[in-house]
């Protein structure tokens, strides 16, 4: 192995389809052998680090649970709020209204700030 000093470049040559052919790691030029999509091979020296566009899976978006007009199963689906607490929160929405902010849900019997806390990047009003 190199020393410590030297920087590790992480290299991808990419095909047209886009599809990763070799990964190698590297310290100073090297010759690396790829295939075309034609069938034949040609030989690419690499001399330096590289951009790769980017290729990783675009990320999943949670959608946040509005407490307005969330069952008590979807409310469960949140961390920390079980059937019980759930059953609360849609009795006090319907007991006294629409929550005016997220805040709002600190009043339900069995939130409290922790609670809040957990859950507060998962919902909305």
């Amino acid at each position: 192995m190199k020393s410590p000093d030297n920087v590790l470049l992480g290299i991808a040559l990419f095909l047209l389809s886009g599809v990763i052919l070799y990964n190698v790691f590297m310290t100073e030029p090297s010759a690396v052998a790829v295939q075309e999509n034609d069938g034949t091979t040609a030989l690419v020296t690499v001399t330096e680090s590289a951009v790769v566009p980017d290729t990783t899976a675009p990320a999943v978006t949670e959608s946040l649970i509005n407490i307005n007009t969330a069952t008590a199963e979807e409310l469960e689906t949140l961390k920390g709020i079980g059937p019980a607490k759930a059953e609360a929160i849609v009795a006090y929405r319907e007991q006294n209204g629409p929550f005016s902010s997220v805040d709002d849900l600190i009043n339900v019997t069995g939130i409290g700030e922790k609670t809040l806390a957990n859950i507060r990047d998962k919902i909305t009003v």
